[in-house]
């Protein structure tokens, strides 16, 4: 069954590969972001990592994805994630100063993550 977590910083396209693989797969994606409001970035990580293990099928996408992933592989030890992970890395449109320092923690993030699921893949063969 499909289950895709799309990571990336701002302007990346999330929402965007999220939307057309959900009309190619017949799945509403979910948007991160929707959590963000009167919610603490910690809040939203910890609610979006447990969305990470709901049944198939999915499609999520946003900024907090990236801590969401952290989170979940800190909860499960040992653990390959059963889901695809999509990495979005170029950006669309000019950044605020903001934005540059979100999308270069996110990627410090992805890329922490990334070599963690590696060596847990690595370990299970």
């Amino acid at each position: 069954m499909t289950m895709i977590l799309i990571l990336g910083g701002p302007k990346s396209g999330k929402s965007t590969t999220a939307k057309a693989l959900g009309k190619k797969h017949g799945i509403t994606p979910r948007h991160f972001d929707d959590l963000l409001p009167n919610r603490e970035w910690s809040e939203v990580s910890d609610l979006a990592a447990a969305e990470l293990d709901e049944p198939a099928p999915w499609i999520k996408e946003g900024v907090a994805g990236a801590r969401a992933l952290r989170k979940w592989l800190k909860l499960n030890p040992g653990k390959v994630p059963p889901f695809e992970i999509k990495i979005l890395k170029e950006t669309h449109g000019e950044l605020g100063m903001g934005q540059k320092i979100m999308h270069k923690g996110t990627h410090t993030i992805i890329r922490e993550c990334m070599l963690e699921v590696e060596k847990r893949k690595n370990a299970n063969k």
